[in-house]
Order: structure tokens, then sequence, then C-alpha cells
């Protein structure tokens, strides 16, 4: 098995403007809409009065070990697949 590998990361905490969660966010793309609520918060965040950043982020990263059978890894992968297609057809 490697061994976890560090990675530098832009962090931001993301203060979403509609139902006021609290977003831990090292993805480099702004989320379009939020996760909690489903409305569409891109155009708000792109004014970045609603996100905290900085750049002395630190990521971990290291295997993930399934502890299933292939049918069920492959189940799972299917399921993401879904979601993902469902998402992208959000307006």
């Amino acid at each position: 098995m490697p061994k976890p590998v560090n990675e530098r990361i832009i962090f931001r905490l993301i203060h979403t403007p509609c139902c006021h969660t609290l977003l831990c966010w090292v993805n480099p793309r702004l989320p379009n809409v939020c996760p909690e609520c489903g409305e569409r918060i891109y155009a708000k965040l792109k004014t970045g009065d609603h996100i905290i950043t900085s750049s002395e982020g630190w990521l971990r990263i290291a295997d993930y070990d399934f502890k299933g059978t292939w049918a069920e890894y492959n189940e799972l992968v299917q399921r993401v697949k879904e979601l993902e297609e469902r998402l992208s057809q959000v307006p």
C-alpha cells in the first residue's frame, strides 16, 4: 500500500448566502448549488463576500481500502455515476 501524501491546497470556508450553512471547501471550483437546500449560489459566491480563503491548507491523501466485494464496489461506482448524472441535470 502506498504511503499517504500531503498536498498543499487552497482552503475556503464558505458561508452560504441562502441557508447560512458553513462549508469547508477544498475544490478549486466554487459550488453552483448549496448542498443543503439546493439553491443556486455561484453568482453570489463570485463576489467573495461569503468566502474566507487560506492558501496555507494541507490535505493528506491516502488510499481508500474498500472492504467489500467487487460486485458491491461496482454497485457503489454505478450509484455515484447516477448521482453525478442527476446533479449535472440540475438547472
